[in-house]
């Protein structure tokens, strides 16, 4: 890299430094302040808002969503692990409980990884099919939800979404206005 006040002299690398662009010019930013810049959060979820399922078209979904269900019980031997889990089955199944009678999903707050970028995802409720083995009171899940346990009822699909700034609604026309 050149020197843009004195062409032929060459940068030696202490001297470089990144640049972003800021409308039509480039505007350096040091390593320290990149990172006082950056994102500092946990690894969590938590939820934004509810809204109508309706509300969400499919079109919207960015990757493949998957299935959250209740931890079927794995005997550990700690105690404080197995009743987390238990706990926490009883969570999701309530949440998706709650969010199939209310016909809502959940608008949620993402972060995978520590100090990683949050993204925006949707709950929503799954009804898991049941169906009767002849006899009325044992019933099992058909399907194939893997970690589901054979007592939870309700699951969540977890899928990407945009941000809301992300979406720009486009009005084309429609192609038998177009002539060809």
């Amino acid at each position: 890299h050149r020197d843009p006040d004195r062409p032929n002299i060459e940068l030696c690398l202490d001297q470089k430094a990144k640049a972003y662009c800021y409308g039509s010019s480039l505007k350096p930013i040091g390593d320290f302040d990149v990172e006082g810049l950056r994102l500092r959060s946990d690894t969590s979820i938590s939820i934004l808002k509810y809204c109508p399922v309706d509300r969400i078209p499919k079109s919207h979904f960015i990757g493949s969503p998957f299935v959250i269900s209740d931890a079927t019980p794995v005997a550990t031997g700690n105690g404080l692990q197995e009743e987390l889990l238990s706990r926490a089955s009883v969570a999701i199944a309530a949440l998706g409980q709650a969010l199939e009678e209310l016909k809502l999903c959940a608008i949620c707050r993402f972060v995978k990884k520590k100090d990683d970028d949050p993204v925006t995802v949707a709950l929503f409720p799954l009804a898991l099919p049941r169906h009767s083995t002849g006899n009325s009171t044992s019933e099992s899940l058909i399907g194939d939800y893997p970690g589901c346990s054979q007592s939870s009822k309700y699951a969540l699909v977890f899928v990407q979404i945009p941000f809301i700034g992300d979406v720009i609604p486009l009005s084309l026309p429609s192609l038998a206005a177009l002539h060809v």
